[in-house]
């Protein structure tokens, strides 16, 4: 068995953040077979906080929410690169989402009270039903949240949990479009992961001097490495040049080595944020169908 597995079987502890869905993080940890077995999931509070605990106590690590392994959550992102440097999500599991509306009647105000993972997950949907939501923080009780739904309104909640006088209505076909919910288990690392199985990597790059070309000659040295990115974004850095935020597959932890010493050669500073087993190259989210400008702008 690969160490970053090993590492995986011996967590004791697991915890989330306050805005993650209890069920959602429950049912992804049970999946992937995080923890001890059934143990309760803590509560660490804020996303922030979430990562400071788990950089500062041993045996415990995080189900987060990641986006996708093959294109990271933007938000998640900043955090990991601008929290501990010990910090990495290590593995990663897909879950079908539990989401669906429920009502007391067929009646509808056209507003939802809705918290805050499930308008991250629900947002399009919700929009293309035409309703309204009133977002509250995802720690609410399924009590407040009743007392909040006036006689017409409808509760976005996960289908175990549907309160009592509320059923599910058929809106909540809708919701059967979905895309499947993608978590990540983050622990406090001791050292880049040895795996011998194709992974998926997030490498956060920032070439030393900031001028043009810097990036260019950056993205050569994955070329060199035969590395093809799946993802690359950049962001402003309050130290020095700019960020660059990518995610790409790898065959092993020596091609990855390899690759590190190259940046570190040509004085590229870089954080490691994933490790993700599994190929993911040929999967990610909804791809792109661009209507590219060639008339408007072809040379006459």
């Amino acid at each position: 068995m690969d160490p970053i597995h090993t590492a995986i079987q011996e967590i004791t502890m697991l915890g989330k953040s306050a805005r993650e869905s209890a069920i959602h993080v429950a049912a992804a940890a049970t999946r992937a077979g995080w923890g001890d077995g059934g143990g309760e999931i803590l509560d660490l509070g804020t996303r922030a906080a979430t990562l400071s605990t788990i950089a500062s106590i041993d045996a415990i690590s995080a189900v987060v929410h990641i986006g996708h392994p093959a294109q990271p959550d933007p938000d998640l992102e900043r955090l990991l690169l601008t929290g501990d440097d010990a910090l990495i999500i290590t593995d990663s599991v897909s879950i079908e989402p539990q989401w669906v509306l429920a009502a007391r009647s067929a009646e509808s105000s056209g507003m939802v009270i809705v918290d805050e993972a499930g308008m991250r997950d629900c947002r399009g949907e919700l929009r293309a039903l035409g309703l309204a939501p009133r977002v509250v923080p995802s720690p609410t009780t399924m009590e407040q949240r009743v007392a909040l739904a006036a006689e017409g309104d409808y509760l976005l909640v996960e289908r175990d949990v549907i309160p009592r006088g509320f059923s599910e209505v058929a809106a909540s076909a809708r919701l059967a479009r979905l895309p499947a919910l993608w978590f990540g288990l983050l622990e406090a690392s001791a050292g880049l992961p040895a795996f011998s199985a194709p992974a998926q990597v997030w490498l956060a790059v920032g070439p030393q001097e900031d001028h043009e070309g810097s990036l260019l000659a950056t993205l050569s040295v994955f070329a060199d490495h035969g590395v093809d990115l799946q993802h690359l974004r950049s962001a402003r850095s309050t130290v020095g040049p700019h960020v660059f935020l990518s995610s790409f597959a790898i065959s092993s932890s020596t091609q990855l080595r390899a690759l590190l010493d190259t940046l570190e050669d040509r004085s590229v500073e870089y954080r490691i944020l994933a490790v993700i087993p599994g190929d993911f190259r040929s999967e990610g989210p909804d791809a792109i169908t661009p209507v590219w400008d060639n008339d408007l702008y072809t040379r006459r």
